[in-house]
């Protein structure tokens, strides 16, 4: 490469030369066209912060790294997404992010624009909201799961070694329950948001059908999600609570006490879509959604005390 024109040198060495051998009129005459010179020929340089073209060709034509997929759930799937989620991205190395909480909550965050690429919600009601208002991609809703609902207890460490989490237990009948009912006076119990979340809706129902709610809503600990209720009863903040089977899982200071009648609620259904606006990347999420259907993940499930839907069951 060349050197590169440096305009103060090339003054100095110009007036070096001429300037010395004039009068004082041709001095001033020089150092002027000198000066005219130089800037003219200051002018014609490149700006130092110029690329050559291949450099700038090679800066603008690099793709961005993919953004990783924002899941939404219900905190109740939290255990066996995250082992779902692990195994996606050994296998694709595609990032997701996941983000649990209440249903109505997750809800309510896509409907004021919240970037998710996929709702999986823990009941029909609030797919079905976003549905109507036409958040939804069409023809990706479907059902992935059902879920059971339980009455449990804290257990206390002496205990744990005789507890049964694990084991079968009996249908709540009216009978039952409103012998529970009564030994639980003075006695917390912790439910999600009976108005709001689908735990705490599912609970309500329950506790209506079988003729206990006004019994025990004296006793009632409101909290944002499932999870929520849980870890009270599993602190021993509260002593009893209402939660899906599936998060007996995820402590050993609980156990369960009984089922609650399949009739007495809704059914717990956890439908999946890809959110319209901010999917910018459908096929990524249309993948990540077909492996929610997959026997892979529906193993992972299962494990975790799911119930696959009619739509998810293999042929």
């Amino acid at each position: 490469m060349g050197t590169m024109f440096k305009p103060d040198k090339f003054i100095s060495q110009l007036q070096v030369l001429l300037v010395p051998k004039a009068g004082y009129l041709w001095r001033a005459v020089l150092g002027s066209a000198v000066l005219i010179i130089a800037v003219i020929l200051f002018a014609l340089l490149p700006p130092k912060s110029s690329l050559p073209a291949s450099e700038k060709s090679t800066t603008s034509t690099q793709p961005e790294p993919p953004k990783p997929l924002l899941v939404f759930a219900a905190a109740s799937l939290k255990n066996a997404l995250d082992e779902i989620s692990e195994i996606w991205r050994r296998e694709t190395g595609q990032q997701l992010r996941l983000s649990y909480a209440g249903s109505s909550r997750l809800a309510r965050q896509i409907r004021q624009g919240a970037p998710a690429a996929i709702f999986i919600s823990a009941n029909s009601q609030w797919m079905d909201d976003l549905e109507h208002e036409d958040l939804l991609q069409p023809q990706t809703r479907r059902n992935l799961l059902n879920n059971r609902l339980v009455l449990i207890t804290h257990v206390s460490d002496e205990l744990k070694n005789h507890s049964n989490s694990s084991g079968s237990s009996e249908t709540l009948s009216p009978k039952k329950l409103k012998i529970i009912s009564l030994n639980m006076f003075g006695e917390k119990l912790a439910v999600a948001l009976t108005a709001a979340v689908p735990a705490g809706i599912y609970a309500k129902a329950a506790l209506i059908s079988l003729g206990q709610w006004h019994a025990l809503k004296p006793n009632i600990i409101e909290t944002a999600n499932v999870r929520a209720a849980l870890h009270l009863v599993s602190q021993g903040e509260a002593r009893y609570g209402i939660v899906y089977r599936t998060d007996l899982a995820a402590t050993d200071n609980v156990r369960e006490i009984g089922e609650f009648p399949q009739s007495s609620h809704p059914q717990i259904t956890y439908p999946a879509a890809i959110i319209r606006e901010p999917a910018k990347n459908i096929p990524n999420a249309t993948k990540f959604l077909e492996f929610l259907s997959s026997n892979k993940a529906n193993e992972i499930f299962i494990k975790h005390g799911f119930l696959l839907n009619e739509q998810q069951k293999p042929n």
